[in-house]
């Protein structure tokens, strides 16, 4: 059914142009992420010198083997982490295991656990989200010492924006 653009029987009840508009976000989703080979295995980084634009990146899993160069630097301006599968909260410790960060990048999922340590990272001020993934709802916020901005691009649902809201710092939500 789907195939031809049909709405399966169960959904029927939900609407047809909420399901299919759903569907077509998740699709492109996956299609941009599978457009980047966001599934490759394995990390590489160019950890020991920032881009042009200030950038440390990590390209792959955040592992405490990928984050190891980054350990000696004291202070990180920004940090970008592309092409993972998923932040986890063995990842978002890793993370805390490094210097203090000013703006983190994460451009893939990243889980609802995970978020709670990722926003009490020291020094952390900017912090942009492509999506954030799991059951449960966000939570954390309010320990977030230092968060100025906020952005996450996908499936924020209204629990998550007052969750948000708790963080006394924040000053833009995006």
């Amino acid at each position: 059914q789907i195939a031809r653009g049909e709405t399966p029987v169960g959904m029927r009840a939900v609407g047809a142009g909420k399901w299919r508009s759903k569907l077509w976000l998740r699709v492109a989703y996956k299609s941009a992420l599978d457009s980047l080979s966001i599934f490759e295995s394995g990390s590489s980084m160019k950890a020991e010198n920032p881009d042009a634009q200030g950038w440390y990146s990590i390209v792959g899993e955040p592992t405490s083997a990928a984050l190891r160069p980054l350990r000696a630097i004291e202070y990180i301006e920004k940090l970008s982490i592309t092409k993972s599968r998923r932040i986890t909260v063995r990842h978002a410790g890793a993370l805390c295991t490094i210097g203090p960060i000013k703006w983190l990048w994460l451009w893939c999922d990243v889980t609802l656990t995970a978020m709670q340590h990722i926003v009490k990272l020291p020094g952390l001020e900017l912090l942009d989200v492509l999506n954030i993934t799991g059951p449960g709802s966000l939570s954390g916020f309010e320990s977030a010492t230092s968060l100025r901005a906020f952005r996450a691009n996908l499936f924020l649902k209204e629990r998550d924006i007052i969750a948000i809201a708790k963080c006394a710092t924040l000053q833009e939500l995006g």
